[in-house]
């Protein structure tokens, strides 16, 4: 019996030639993109070795700032926190002519700025830190008013802008970021430090051995009060005279009202410093009350003793010769 032949259903296959010429394209593509791709990264790495030269060597530094308003090359390093260099260079810059301006040799200012700068430049990480730590937030605001503070020393802001210029060559903004706002991280900062029992631990343990030797022995008051006292008081004995309560600090009114004559107050915590009275005398006149009084007073750590704290621990890297 006849059959019908079976036919193939679907498009036939390409054939093996046609189908290597379809991939050829693509594989020269590939080929040609990998070429390209290594050609990149030798070229990157021929860079990279060559601006790493430029941070060694002195002459090289014209051509490393040229660099650094194309890239993103580090000065130094603070606590792993990169300082870039185009940043560090517009600081550099801005105050060596502010020296050379006051009448500095450039010798001179090369001397002094450099180090003054990094310095700064660290310290400027180390406020940052700080803020992050204590998870404050610098404020628009607040950076206005310390702005204003600056703008208010010239008769118009028009002449401030040109000071700045004329002084540090630098733009509005520029000082802002440069010079407002690291100060006013450091206004706030020192607004809060005296009230950290981390940094302020130290200082109070100290007052508290004194309250305890004078109470052992009270008439000891006018010797350590000489010996230790910050106050003004101090080359008097800590003697304060008969004076109004309201001259006394706010936090110290009542302890010392409640005392009887002779009596310590315990250590007294106050903005800027850790104090002791002793209550010499009382009077009750129509006018209030007055208290005669000694006092042991110790202050606190500032900001700028933390700073320093942290300077001395601080991991920096300086990249620039």
């Amino acid at each position: 019996m006849w059959q019908r032949e079976q036919k193939e259903i679907g498009p036939s296959p390409l054939p093996a030639h046609l189908y290597a010429q379809r991939q050829l394209p693509v594989q020269r593509a590939l080929f040609w993109l990998g070429r390209s791709a290594i050609a990149l990264g030798m070229a990157g790495l021929v860079l990279a070795v060559f601006i790493v030269s430029l941070y060694r060597i002195p002459d090289g530094r014209g051509l490393l700032y040229w660099f650094s308003d194309r890239l993103p090359l580090p000065a130094m390093k603070v606590n792993e926190q990169t300082v870039p260099l185009r940043e560090y260079r517009t600081v550099l810059d801005g105050w060596h002519q502010l020296y050379t301006y006051h009448g500095a040799s450039e010798e001179q200012a090369d001397k002094v700025v450099a180090l003054r700068v990094d310095e700064r430049m660290i310290r400027d990480v180390l406020l940052q830190e700080l803020m992050e730590e204590r998870e404050m937030t610098l404020n628009d605001e607040f950076v206005a008013t310390v702005f204003a503070e600056f703008v208010a020393q010239y008769p118009t802001e028009a002449h401030f802008i040109e000071a700045i210029d004329r002084q540090f060559g630098w733009s509005p903004e520029q000082f802002s970021q440069l010079i407002v706002e690291p100060l006013a991280r450091t206004r706030l900062l020192a607004d809060s430090v005296g009230s950290w029992s981390e940094v302020q631990k130290q200082t109070l343990e100290i007052m508290q051995e004194l309250h305890a030797r004078i109470f052992i022995d009270t008439d000891s008051f006018s010797e350590i009060a000489q010996e230790v006292s910050t106050s003004l008081s101090a080359s008097d004995g800590g003697e304060l005279g008969l004076r109004p309560i309201d001259e006394y600090p706010i936090e110290a009114r009542d302890i010392l009202l409640s005392l009887d004559e002779g009596s310590l107050t315990s250590v007294i915590d106050l903005p800027g410093r850790f104090v002791i009275y002793q209550v010499q005398n009382q009077v009750e006149r129509s006018s209030g009350m007055f208290v005669d009084a000694r006092e042991v007073s110790v202050d606190k750590r500032d900001i700028y003793d933390v700073l320093e704290e942290r300077m001395d621990s601080a991991v920096i890297e300086h990249y620039l010769k």
